[in-house]
């Protein structure tokens, strides 16, 4: 014989956690779906708009392919990922400040391979590139940071005050 419920359980609460677990059934079934962009034709220019669901390096980096003249002059024009979609090796590990991505891209004229690495040496520092070139089918390795650097970021105004708590500014805790 069951004795008396201890715990009794309020039809509103139990209500409740019903929902709960309903909307948490639903959001494991939903599936993200991603639309596939073709490349740009010829009387579009270089496609320029970054997705919110791809990583920012990755993004940043076509778009600079793109825009660069050295690389279209190897790759040629219409510079996209070499597969509909792409598979990118390396490690984007924002937190140590550490990015060394490579993943194939194609162009009018050729198949090559991108590489892309850059560190950020202190904790509020920014990142700076060392690497960024295009590795052809026959091994030829082109340094596309020869001349100039699309990833340097402009420097802030100098004289601007720094006040801790007010953008990424890091409070001077060594004091």
């Amino acid at each position: 014989m069951l004795g008396p419920l201890k715990n009794k359980i309020s039809p509103r609460r139990l209500l409740r956690m019903e929902l709960v677990r309903r909307t948490t059934l639903f959001e494991r079934l939903i599936i993200q779906r991603r639309t596939l962009i073709a490349a740009p034709t010829p009387d579009q220019g270089p496609l320029m708009e970054r997705r919110p669901d791809r990583e920012l390096p990755v993004a940043s980096t076509m778009y600079a392919l793109r825009t660069s003249p050295k690389a279209r002059e190897i790759l040629g024009d219409e510079i996209y990922y070499a597969a509909k979609i792409p598979w990118i090796w390396g490690e984007i590990n924002l937190l140590q400040g550490k990015i060394d991505i490579h993943f194939t891209v194609k162009g009018t004229k050729q198949h090559a391979t991108m590489r892309f690495t850059s560190v950020r040496p202190t904790r509020m520092g920014l990142f700076e590139t060392s690497e960024w070139s295009l590795t052809i089918e026959n091994g030829d390795k082109f340094d596309l940071l020869e001349g100039y650097d699309p990833f340097k970021v402009i420097d802030a105004d100098e004289t601007e005050v720094r006040v801790p708590g007010r953008g990424s500014y890091a409070p001077d805790i060594s004091k």
